[in-house]
C-alpha cells in the first residue's frame, strides 16, 4: 500500500501529538502534518498538488471553525475522508452536512481510531492504484494518472505534463517512478519519456503525438514500444485515434 499523508488540525498540541502517535502505531508508513489553525491547513491544501489522504479536524478551532474548514475542503475535494475529533458532541448534524466520515469524542482511543482506519485503509489501497505520488520541497504531491499526458526528465528534474496544460516538477529521474507506473497505461518510449497511451493521438515509427506535442521514440525502446502499443490498441480500441 502506498504511504499516506494525514492532516491533523488541532490547537491543543497534546491532543494532536497523542493522535499522531496512535496513527503511527496503526499506519507505520504514514506521515502526519499538524496544524494549529484551520487557516494553516487550508493554505497548505491550496498550495500543494493533491490533498491529504485523511483530515482529522478539531471542531473548536481559533479563527475559522472546524465545520467551516470542512466546508472549504469539500469545495476542493468531495472524497477526502474527514474525521472530527472534539470534546463537544453537539455538532453531529453539521458534521453530517459536510459528509464527515467519523466523529470521535476526545480523548481519542486506540480502538476507535483503529476501527475508523480499517475501511479507510482498503479505500486508500484501491484509490492509489491509479495515483502517482512523490515528495518535493517537503510536500507530498499526489497526481491521478488520468491527469498526466506524458512525463519527461532533464537535468535531474522530472516533469509531469498534465492534460490541462500545467507542468508539475520534482527532483529525480524517471527510474524513480517505474515501479509506480508498472501495469498502468504508461509506456516508456525513451530514456527521458513516458507517455500515457490513453492520451496518444497518433504514432509514427520514431515518435508519438499527443495533440501538438511530439514525444520521441528512441531506437533502444522502439521494438518494445511498438509491441506494447499494439497490444494496448487491440485491448482497448480508440475511435478518436488519428493515423
Amino acid at each position: 500500500m502506498k504511504s499516506m499523508t494525514i492532516a491533523i488540525c488541532d490547537p491543543i498540541e497534546e491532543d494532536a501529538l497523542l493522535l499522531k502517535g496512535l496513527l503511527k502505531k496503526l499506519l507505520p508508513e504514514m506521515r502526519a502534518e499538524i496544524f494549529s489553525t484551520g487557516e494553516q491547513l487550508l493554505e497548505k491544501i491550496e498550495r500543494q498538488t493533491g490533498t491529504f489522504a485523511i483530515a482529522f479536524l478539531e471542531i473548536q478551532l481559533p479563527g475559522i471553525g472546524g465545520i467551516e474548514v470542512a466546508k472549504a475542503i469539500r469545495g476542493k475535494d468531495l472524497l477526502i475522508p474527514i474525521i472530527f475529533t472534539t470534546n463537544d458532541n453537539s455538532y453531529y448534524r453539521e458534521a453530517f452536512d459536510v459528509l464527515a466520515f467519523q466523529y470521535l469524542l476526545k480523548p481519542v482511543k486506540h480502538k476507535t481510531v483503529e476501527q475508523s482506519l480499517r475501511p479507510l485503509k482498503l479505500w486508500w489501497k484501491e484509490k492509489t492504484k491509479n495515483m502517482l505520488y512523490f515528495r518535493y520541497r517537503s510536500q507530498t504531491h499526489i497526481l491521478e494518472l488520468s491527469q498526466i499526458s506524458y512525463i519527461s526528465s532533464s537535468l535531474h528534474t522530472v516533469n509531469f505534463h498534465l492534460t490541462n496544460g500545467e507542468i508539475v516538477h520534482c527532483r529525480g529521474k524517471l527510474n524513480d517512478f517505474e515501479e509506480q507506473l508498472r501495469n498502468t497505461d504508461f509506456l516508456r518510449c525513451h530514456q527521458s519519456f513516458f507517455v500515457n497511451m490513453r492520451e496518444v493521438t497518433s504514432m509514427k515509427v520514431d515518435c508519438f503525438k499527443i495533440k501538438d506535442e511530439v514525444i520521441p521514440i528512441s531506437r533502444s525502446y522502439a521494438k518494445e514500444t511498438q509491441l506494447r502499443y499494439k497490444r494496448y490498441l487491440n485491448a482497448e480500441p480508440r475511435s478518436d485515434l488519428r493515423s
